[in-house]
């Protein structure tokens, strides 16, 4: 790759960054300009001033209870996914030591039990004359 290539893909690595920067600034001032704007409006509305602080405190408790419900829900969420996760792993393992202890039998068996290849070519070699 030559050094021309190498700069020009820097350069395009830097303008794609500056351009997502800019995205995520104009958001944040959308974001920002709407709430703002939501407060003012309520807080300049033509009602008594007990209403609008009351209709603050009801907002205030809707949204926290919403955050609260959906704490919980990703609260669950991440219990069944540990729980799930905690059985794949209890599985894999009951599998590795099956695998395992087949393994270890299977070297057992070959250590203990004697080497028959050697008999079993006397036996092939008697039965056609070499003897």
């Amino acid at each position: 790759m030559s050094i021309k290539k190498l700069i020009d893909e820097n350069k395009k690595k830097k303008q794609r960054s500056a351009r997502k920067k800019a995205a995520k600034n104009i958001a944040f001032g959308a974001a920002a300009g709407t709430v703002v704007g939501s407060a003012l409006g309520i807080l300049l509305a033509p009602k008594v001033g007990k209403e609008t602080r009351e209709d603050i405190a009801d907002g205030v408790k809707d949204l926290a209870g919403k955050a609260k419900e959906k704490f919980e829900d990703a609260k669950g969420k991440l219990s069944d996914a540990s729980e799930l996760i905690k059985d794949r792993i209890k599985k894999h393992e009951d599998k590795t030591e099956t695998s395992t202890a087949v393994a270890n039998m299977d070297e057992n068996q070959s250590q203990d039990e004697p080497d028959t290849r050697e008999e079993t070519k006397e036996i092939t070699d008697c039965g056609e004359g070499r003897v």
